[in-house]
């Protein structure tokens, strides 16, 4: 069964400025627009199109999980609807187990209607790169050696995600090499 929480959606940014919180149906596109406006961020799903929400509870896999965590470990608090009906605030005072449940799993035990999420302050001179590379099964214990040798405390605040595909369509002689986009904000 699904349940279309769209209409509720909206984030908001504490008056302290540590926490944002998502209503159920927010989507990744307005936490990111809210938080990039007041000078924030934090770690939350990679694609900007689906829920908070779902992405948070399931993981949480994004560009700043190297440096926060998963989204799942940005969770502070979640009002959940039981099955039962009841409506509940989960915390790590407040149904300890049920809110252990929800990070990870949390599709399972009830609906999420409200998240409160860590928040963290942008740093001034952050920039990023965005980089498709893409390397035949022959090259790839290569490329780990060098990312391993290369990368860590070399270069700051280095995030970076690996995504291995098997295209038994691609043309082992002929692949492109690099297709890079670069920005700074």
């Amino acid at each position: 069964m699904n349940i279309w929480l769209r209409n509720l959606s909206g984030v908001k940014i504490t008056p302290d400025g540590r926490h944002a919180i998502v209503e159920g149906g927010g989507l990744v596109s307005e936490l990111v627009k809210t938080l990039e406006a007041a000078g924030k961020q934090t770690s939350s799903g990679l694609c900007l199109c689906v829920g908070v929400a779902g992405s948070s509870l399931g993981g949480g896999v994004g560009p700043f999980m190297g440096e926060y965590g998963l989204g799942l470990d940005q969770i502070v608090s979640a009002r959940v609807v039981l099955a039962n009906g009841e409506v509940v605030t989960t915390n790590d005072m407040s149904h300890p187990d049920l809110f252990w449940a929800l990070k990870g799993a949390g599709h399972n035990f009830g609906i999420v209607t409200q998240m409160t999420l860590r928040i963290y302050d942008k740093r001034e001179d952050e920039s990023w790169v965005v980089a498709f590379l893409v390397f035949t099964q022959d090259k790839l214990e290569g490329l780990f050696s060098e990312l391993s040798s290369r990368l860590p405390g070399k270069l700051g605040h280095l995030s970076y995600d690996l995504l291995m595909v098997r295209d038994p369509t691609a043309d082992a002689d002929n692949v492109s090499s690099e297709k890079t986009a670069i920005s700074k904000r």
